[in-house]
């Protein structure tokens, strides 16, 4: 009977904890089905003035003044596609479709009886009455809107994947015996590998199809996700193998993602969908807190591994199918998402007086490396923006990795709490970034740049110094709990509280550094995430090690690393508002 009530006291608990946190997810799936819904709000806004005829598509007149180039900010910008270039100005695309094939082709079948002219051409007046304004009914809700809730899933997935061992490392330490060194190190591996295949993923999105890296990433780390329990069965360096593998898999997520809400989503509108992009990885994170426990209890903590894995699988085959890099056409684009200066689209279009191999494999390694070197990696280098970038992505990372791989183990340590139990305990901070998520694309475009008429570089400063300063003086206030300063006793609820705060001000970088590398370039927007995420991991992954050493050398005290947190998060914001600017640089 003494041994009985023990159990009994751990399984009520749990069983509760599950039950609280599924009503959670139950309140918070309406918010995320909100906020998708409003990103749709977007989608039906008019487009400016546009004439669509035969197989090709002339803009005229822009109605939201934007300029055509840098170099002709009083002309408006024109779209042409039968012409050798992009953008002319109104009276020249005129001239230019009356004289096209394509109009005279239109005409003589009769498409417009009444603006035909008598020779087969067409009168320039009629080319610039406005057409019924596109509907979501149109191209749009077929192409955009379920490819970005795709992408979305499969972030919830993403993160899902990657939290699912800082559950059961806790039952697989009790198997295996592992150290708290042990720990950081198979935390840091996965991160090890995420580095690994940033920066390749970032140039393969920008310079070839980001829906096959997406899709093959996706592949890569589901298989991954499967093998880790025979690979822990095996060896340590068998499992550290399986989590580089994990993390080289996932690192082709985001930057396929940058490059694939740069061609689908308006400028003024990344913010809200990076927002909402934030949120599904929290839901994911959630998602794991949630079912992990359940199934470690009822099958074991391989079956986790097992499910997961076979699921990504699953969900690949639906992206390869439903997945797109671009809009298929035009007439399928947002309009303002498909607006691209001059010179950007000098360097996408092939000189014709060029020869290039177009055929076999030599072809299109001619041309990738054609690509690859375009990038103006020299300007990179040296840029403030891009520095900013990965200061602040690093700063947050520092934070981020430590809540993502430590926060069930730091509760479980510190208040004694089962497996359940801890996991419980986490996923309420990660409800709050979810929300915080949504909410701070919503306030950075809309309350910041839209009411208050802030410029978008001091919004972007004021939604990192948020998602800086927050996190960083949360975790020095858990410092100072612990050590009983003011005579105040850190209890659970007062840890948890402090959390959830923590999380939901880092969730505000999504709308700070987040989607800045769209803000200075578009093209290269995947590639400068990839690059810059490539230092911010490395700084992360020491942070997950260091903690592991750290528990290690001070009888399982987190103070140390809690202040360590604060200053990096310190630094983190200087840099980020000493050298960040939202203009456009590189294109």
């Amino acid at each position: 009977r003494g041994r009985m009530r023990p159990t009994k006291m751990h399984a009520r608990p749990s069983l509760r904890a599950c039950g609280r946190a599924t009503r959670l997810l139950a309140r918070l799936l309406p918010l995320l089905l909100i906020g998708i819904g409003e990103a749709s709000v977007w989608m039906r806004s008019p487009p400016p003035t546009s004439l669509g005829f035969g197989g090709g598509l002339v803009r005229l007149g822009h109605s939201s003044g934007h300029s055509c180039g840098r170099r002709r900010p009083s002309r408006p910008c024109t779209w042409r596609y039968d012409a050798p270039t992009m953008c002319m100005p109104v009276e020249d695309a005129k001239k230019a479709v009356v004289e096209s094939p394509v109009a005279s082709r239109s005409s003589k079948q009769g498409s417009d009886p009444q603006s035909a002219l008598s020779d087969g051409s067409q009168d320039p007046a009629a080319l610039t009455e406005p057409l019924q304004p596109l509907t979501l009914q149109g191209a749009w809700q077929s192409a955009g809107l379920p490819v970005l809730v795709l992408c979305c899933f499969i972030g919830a997935v993403c993160a899902l994947d990657r939290v699912v061992m800082s559950v059961a490392i806790l039952p697989m330490s009790e198997q295996f015996g592992y150290s708290d060194s042990v720990k950081g190190l198979i935390a840091s591996a996965f991160s090890l590998g995420y580095c690994i295949g940033l920066v390749p993923a970032g140039v393969a999105s920008s310079s070839s199809s980001p829906k096959m890296v997406l899709g093959i990433g996706l592949v890569v780390w589901s298989l991954a996700q499967a093998l880790t329990p025979a690979a822990a069965e095996n060896s340590v360096l068998s499992l550290l193998l399986a989590r580089v593998g994990m993390g080289i898999g996932e690192a082709a997520a985001i930057p396929s993602i940058q490059v694939i809400a740069a061609n689908f989503v308006p400028q003024r509108f990344r913010s809200q969908f990076w927002g909402l992009l934030t949120a599904s990885l929290s839901m994911g994170t959630i998602g794991a807190y949630t079912l992990t426990p359940p199934l470690v209890d009822s099958a074991g903590w391989q079956s986790a591994f097992f499910i997961y894995g076979g699921a990504g699988i699953a969900i690949s085959a639906l992206w390869f199918a439903l997945g797109a890099d671009e809009p298929k056409s035009r007439d399928a684009c947002f309009p303002e998402a498909c607006e691209l200066e001059e010179e950007a689209e000098a360097t996408r279009r092939v000189d014709a007086t060029k020869p290039v191999d177009e055929s076999g494999v030599a072809g299109a390694m001619e041309r990738a490396m054609e690509r690859v070197r375009e990038v103006p990696w020299s300007d990179m280098a040296v840029s403030r923006p891009v520095w900013a970038l990965a200061a602040a992505h690093s700063a947050s990372n520092f934070f981020l990795y430590f809540a993502l791989s430590w926060l069930p183990t730091y509760f479980a340590y510190q208040f004694n709490l089962s497996t359940a139990g801890a996991a419980s305990a986490s996923q309420l901070p990660f409800v709050a970034a979810a929300v915080a998520s949504v909410s701070a694309g919503a306030i950075c475009d809309r309350v910041l740049v839209g009411w208050a008429g802030l410029p978008l570089t001091r919004a972007r400063k004021v939604m990192q110094g948020i998602a800086c300063v927050g996190p960083g003086a949360a975790m020095v206030s858990l410092a100072l709990l612990a050590s009983g300063v003011a005579g105040l006793e850190l209890n659970q609820n007062t840890a948890q509280a402090i959390f959830v705060g923590a999380l939901a001000c880092q969730s505000f970088s999504a709308a700070g550094f987040g989607c800045a590398a769209q803000d200075i370039s578009r093209r290269y927007s995947s590639l400068l995430y990839g690059s810059t995420s490539a230092v911010s991991v490395v700084v992360g992954a020491f942070g997950q090690y260091f903690t592991g050493v750290i528990l290690d050398l001070t009888d399982r005290d987190f103070s140390a690393m809690f202040y360590l947190t604060g200053a990096v998060e310190l630094c983190g914001v200087l840099m980020f508002t000493a050298w960040w600017n939202s203009e456009r640089t590189f294109e």
